[in-house]
């Protein structure tokens, strides 16, 4: 890879780690599995969509899930330093303060009921040290073909 292909990755990273900052997610999640070697791309995604699409149901309701409304949330996939051991990272928020505690402890266990092989669902509260963890889930991307951001599990408030 040339200089300037690195410096236009680098750029790349900090751009989305300024746009993770600016949707000021109030919880940051990661989802591991008891064997992330085991678990392919298409599989992990499945998983996150059927983690997402329960926890959306969950906390808005059937009506609002009905009407395309989800959770706001970024959602990254990652293999780990040795680039074997799959699992998931997400940026979420909610529309209502009693959404957070509800948040926090439903995806921590939908993910350990509902996912074959889940080890476990680590949540941690973003709002206080959000901007500093704003650039982690941009740290895997390291070529233009990456596809860290899992854009099919996302859901991007209309502002």
């Amino acid at each position: 890879m040339t200089i300037l292909n690195r410096k236009k990755i680098e750029d790349i990273r900090k751009r989305g780690e300024l746009w993770t900052a600016a949707g000021n997610y109030w919880l940051f999640g990661t989802c591991r599995y008891v064997d992330g070697s085991t678990v392919s791309k298409s599989r992990c995604i499945r998983d996150a969509r059927l983690l997402f699409n329960n926890l959306d149901r969950r906390i808005l309701g059937r009506k609002l899930y009905r009407e395309n409304i989800r959770l706001p949330r970024l959602v990254y996939m990652e293999t780990g330093r040795w680039r074997v051991n799959t699992h998931i990272h997400f940026y979420i928020k909610g529309y209502e303060q009693k959404h957070c505690e509800e948040i926090w402890q439903m995806a921590e266990n939908l993910w350990v009921e509902l996912i074959e092989g889940a080890w476990d669902c680590v949540i941690k509260d973003n709002r206080t040290d959000g901007a500093a963890r704003a650039g982690y889930c941009w740290k895997e991307f390291n070529d233009y073909g990456d596809e860290t951001l899992l854009v099919d599990c996302c859901y991007i408030e209309n502002t």
